[in-house]
């Protein structure tokens, strides 16, 4: 989808997978980085890059138009517990109504 709308995907942080019990990224499961080289235009980052890009720059802001920082200031949240990053992220995002996550 993001390739289709011209957006750039940001990949979860790497976390233990449910029963794997193994760190593991998406790339584990999926060959992101060979679809990028195929695809013109497909831009894929990390949470982290995405994080110091945006977040970190103040170009995140809540429904008040203050900037907000991620929790503690943190860009690199790989094995980390994650509803605080969910939520921050869920503060600075625009949501059509109805479409609660």
């Amino acid at each position: 989808m993001a390739h289709a709308m011209g957006r750039t995907l940001v990949l979860p942080p790497k976390d233990r997978m449910y029963l794997l019990g193994t760190e593991l990224s998406f790339n584990d499961f999926f060959h992101l980085e060979s679809i990028d080289r195929e695809h013109e235009k497909f831009d894929i980052i990390t949470m982290e890059e995405f994080l110091e890009r945006e977040a970190m720059t103040g170009n995140l802001v809540d429904a008040n138009k203050t900037k907000l920082m991620p929790p503690d200031k943190r860009t690199n949240w790989d094995n980390q517990h994650l509803k605080p990053l969910w939520e921050y992220l869920k503060s600075v995002s625009y949501n059509l109504v109805g479409c609660e996550v």
